[in-house]
């Protein structure tokens, strides 16, 4: 059985991503200050790519051991922003930017979380509608699987076979390519199996060939 979600397609969330990416580049100041200060466009932004399965990808930590530096020389606690690539890896950076207007949000920034954002676009723009996927735990335990821990060994083993995780203890697997491996299995089996037949077959008719020759030769002495 396919699951069936609120939101069936990555729509809202490559909407939204591709309003992001403008208002980066047109105004980042404004647009770190909505995600510094949780804002709804931030809101907005992680609740959509939670919906598609994501989590959160912009998030704001405090980091309370800064080094004293020529900006900071007491070393306080700083606000940043932590952003989360859709390859897991994440990078972060303070917020002195959105706290100071005056300070021009450095072009490196801006492009780095421009690159991230584009990156989230380009799965979202290429992930499948969620009808496609079926919950691991009605896989689990069939022919091909004894249970959910080897049904992950066989996610690991078959990165091809694609699957999400909207929430912590939900995984998803992609029915088609979940079919196409049984059917890859399968096939392994048969062949296998056929293997040893055939040579089976051949032996056995070896042998009732040389049989027959040997009753033959009897028969003309």
């Amino acid at each position: 059985m396919c699951v069936q979600m609120d939101n069936p397609t990555n729509e809202p969330f490559r909407s939204a991503l591709q309003r992001t990416i403008l208002a980066i580049q047109t105004d980042p100041y404004r647009t770190l200050h909505d995600w510094q200060a949780g804002g709804p466009k931030g809101v907005e932004l992680n609740r959509l790519a939670g919906d598609a399965g994501h989590g959160e990808i912009v998030t704001l930590k405090i980091i309370s051991d800064m080094k004293p530096t020529k900006e900071n020389p007491t070393g306080e606690s700083r606000r940043a922003l932590t952003f989360k690539r859709p390859d897991g890896e994440s990078f972060w950076m303070t917020t002195r930017h959105v706290a100071h207007p005056g300070l021009r949000v450095p072009d490196g920034k801006i492009a780095a979380i421009t690159d991230m954002l584009r990156a989230w676009l380009d799965v979202a723009e290429r992930q499948e509608d969620w009808s496609a996927f079926t919950p691991a735990s009605e896989l689990a335990g069939d022919e091909y699987t004894s249970g959910i821990k080897e049904l992950r060994k066989i996610l690991k083993a078959q990165p091809w076979i694609r699957s999400v995780k909207p929430h912590k203890n939900r995984l998803l697997v992609h029915a088609g390519d979940w079919n196409r491996y049984k059917k890859q299995r399968s096939d392994a089996l048969d062949e296998s199996s056929v293997g040893p037949m055939v040579e089976a077959i051949a032996a056995r008719t070896a042998k009732e060939r040389e049989a027959n020759f040997r009753s033959t030769s009897r028969n003309e002495e």
